[in-house]
C-alpha cells in the first residue's frame, strides 16, 4: 500500500443503535512502524543486538464537511476506513480514533482531519 493518498472513506457508527455513516476523504496518510527490542547479551561480544518488535500502523485522514450536522466520530472509538488513490483502492482496515479536529482551510472550506492507530498488526 502507498504511504499517502487523495481518497478514501471513513465509516462508523455515530450514535447508539444508529445507521452507518459514511463520510469522504481526499487526503490521507499511513506510517508504518516497529519497535527495536533489544536482545543484547552475552553472546554479541559488547555489540548491541534487537530484533523487530509488532508492526504498528497510524493514519492521518482528511476531507471537507460535504454535510452540516455531520457527527464526526468519537475519540476512542473504532472506525472503518477504505483508502485508495484516485478510483483504486488498497482494502479496507481499523482505525482506533485518538485525534479528532476541525478548522477552516485557505480556501474556505471547513474540514475534518482524524489520526489515529490501526488494530491489525499490519495497515496494509
Amino acid at each position: 500500500m502507498p504511504l499517502a493518498g487523495k481518497f478514501g472513506f471513513i465509516s462508523y457508527i455515530a450514535a447508539p443503535g444508529g445507521g452507518a455513516v459514511t463520510i469522504a476523504a481526499d487526503n490521507w496518510s499511513v506510517s508504518d512502524a516497529a519497535d527495536a527490542i533489544a536482545t543484547t547479551n552475552f553472546s554479541t561480544g559488547g555489540n548491541q543486538d534487537n530484533v523487530a518488535g509488532l508492526r504498528k500502523g497510524s493514519y492521518t485522514i482528511s476531507g471537507p464537511f460535504l454535510v452540516a450536522g455531520t457527527v464526526l466520530p468519537a475519540i476512542g472509538s473504532t472506525v472503518t476506513i477504505t483508502l485508495g488513490v484516485g478510483a483504486v483502492t488498497f482494502g479496507t482496515d481499523f482505525m482506533l480514533v485518538k485525534s479528532v479536529n476541525s478548522k477552516l482551510s485557505v480556501s474556505g472550506r471547513y474540514e475534518f482531519e482524524l489520526s489515529g492507530s490501526s488494530t491489525t498488526s499490519d495497515p496494509d
